[in-house]
């Protein structure tokens, strides 16, 4: 198991990826950025935040999935 300020690290990381993405206009990195954010959000599915399960840790790995797939569409059609 992972401890939680690693996976802090990691949400931060993909995070400002995706957001460095969105701003220089860079929809590839932006789309990296939002696989990154949907992979973590299906870690903390599996294996939870610190070793706590509870109802809200499960919405915020819901959550950054669905803001994940959202900046990746979004990102592909601009590049179309």
């Amino acid at each position: 198991m992972i401890t939680a300020p690693h996976e802090y690290f990691i949400l931060f990381v993909v995070m400002a990826f995706m957001l460095i993405g969105l701003y220089l206009r860079d929809y590839g990195m932006t789309i990296l950025g939002a696989i990154g954010c949907m992979v973590w959000g299906a870690f903390i599915l599996m294996y939870t935040i610190g070793g706590v399960s509870n109802f809200a840790v499960d919405a915020l790995g819901i959550i950054m999935i669905a803001i994940g797939a959202y900046v990746s569409i979004r990102g592909s059609m601009e590049l179309m």
